[in-house]
């Protein structure tokens, strides 16, 4: 699926999360109501669908039972953070110049979209996520670096870094392959037989 149906109707912003999340919860809520036990379920995304996935896990815990894992690449840690982030890959060393723009984008960006900037937080979610969880990144990514997915991580545990992998390369990199770092978590988590 795509998050606000943006494939077809593209003039739909993005809130990279602040709307996104209830998509993601909708298709859980929609599996779950085909007879798929949440304890079947895994969330798998990367980059933004990282960040919303752990928004959407965070509510849909509140409503009921964990899944049964989510396997995350690259989640970003706020949507504050988000967007200094892609200014720095911008800017460079002049970002802290921009932090009072960027702080009014986003204050434009929720009234115009209905939406509050400031919970859109996956770092904050992941605090009250019982879903277990595999982060994966790489140490050269840029967009999302990892000192944000280290702070992820010292609340959800588990933290894979690819050497060298820049934004979105860690899957393709890591180590024995992605089916096979995701097979281990799977059985660890007692989805998978071992």
């Amino acid at each position: 699926f795509t998050f606000r149906a943006r494939d077809r109707h593209p003039e739909v912003p993005s809130t990279l999360g602040g709307h996104e999340r209830w998509d993601a919860v909708a298709v859980a809520c929609f599996v779950e109501g085909q007879g798929i036990p949440r304890s079947r379920m895994i969330l798998v995304a990367a980059s933004q669908g990282a960040g919303v996935a752990l928004l959407a896990l965070e509510h849909l815990e509140r409503e009921g039972p964990p899944l049964a894992g989510a396997l995350l690449e690259s989640p970003y840690r706020d949507l504050k953070d988000a967007a200094r982030q892609h200014v720095r890959g911008t800017l460079g060393a002049w970002e802290p110049l921009s932090r009072p723009a960027v702080a009014l984008a986003l204050a434009w960006a929720g009234h115009r979209a209905s939406f509050d900037p400031e919970a859109v937080s996956p770092l904050r979610a992941a605090a009250h996520v019982r879903t277990p969880v595999a982060l994966l990144t790489g140490d050269a990514d840029q967009v999302t670096p990892l000192p944000g997915v280290r702070s992820l991580a010292d609340r959800l545990g588990d933290l894979t870094v690819v050497p060298g992998a820049g934004h979105g390369e860690a899957a393709a990199r890591v180590s024995g392959g992605w089916g096979a770092w995701a097979e281990q978590r799977l059985q660890r988590w007692g989805v998978a037989k071992k």
